[in-house]
């Protein structure tokens, strides 16, 4: 699945929430293109993290891929680095 947003925030969630949690339910792995998000805030890792613990729960595989240094860089400050594999 791609995050189309440049800016994964707050506004995003609801509507990406939705969106991951369909395809955690029909895939036996979620793994989120993250190449077009120059932003993210903590609602937004929040919810990754939210996807990543559903995942687990089914036994499905979850995996962030084209992080930016950006991304990576935010998750890394929000110690969510091994939550997150980045």
């Amino acid at each position: 699945m791609k995050i189309d947003a440049y800016n994964f925030t707050i506004y995003d969630v609801e509507n990406i929430q939705t969106e991951l949690m369909a395809e955690c339910a029909n895939n036996d792995t979620l793994e989120i293109n993250m190449e077009s998000v120059e932003k993210i805030d903590m609602a937004a890792l929040q919810l990754l993290v939210s996807a990543k613990r559903t995942c687990e729960l089914d036994n499905k595989s979850f995996a962030l891929s084209h992080v930016s240094e950006e991304i990576a860089s935010a998750i890394r400050m929000s110690g969510l680095e091994t939550e997150l594999g980045v």
